[in-house]
């Protein structure tokens, strides 16, 4: 379900194009690039979105999927921010090396804009995807904020590029 629902997220925010294509070659890497195939991003989500529609139709028939519930919360999102600002010249370095400029404005963007629940686990792939480096300390702070979004520790630290000091 939680595909569903990030998307949904994505999809019914006010984010530009862009935004969205950037966040999504981001935490992929640019293993896909939706506009090399002749779709924006939000085409590309709402491809994704009418497959997972179409699966769980497959499973209950009358399925219809549930609103999005964006967190919207002020405190989550300047959280959220706060924990990006320390790491953001590193991963963007990192992400422009693969091609992907931006990055980190367009994650700023889906946590001020859509969703900081979204933006947060979008940033945590990002950081994992370029193998940025943290301290065991911002590690301990990525795992706080998980918390407080209900998120299991393996969500946050598997495969962060936790510096062992």
């Amino acid at each position: 379900m939680q595909i569903g629902e990030d998307v949904r997220r994505l999809l019914d925010s006010e984010l530009p194009d862009e935004v969205i294509r950037t966040v999504w070659l981001g935490v992929t890497k640019s293993y896909f690039d939706p506009a090399k195939h002749g779709m924006t991003g939000r085409d590309w989500m709402r491809r994704i979105e009418m497959v997972w529609t179409a699966s769980a139709r497959r499973l209950d028939a009358a399925f219809v999927p549930p609103p999005p519930h964006p967190v919207t919360d002020a405190g989550l999102r300047s959280a959220v921010l706060d924990q990006i600002r320390p790491v953001a010249d590193e991963l963007e370095q990192a992400a422009s090396k693969r091609s992907v400029p931006g990055v980190v404005p367009a994650l700023q963007q889906v946590v001020s804009e859509a969703c900081a629940d979204l933006g947060y686990r979008l940033f945590l792939r990002a950081m994992k995807a370029y193998s940025v480096e943290v301290s065991e300390e911002r590690c301990e702070m990525f795992l706080a904020l998980g918390e407080r979004f209900g998120y299991p520790e393996f969500l946050v630290d598997d495969n962060l590029n936790v510096r062992v000091d």
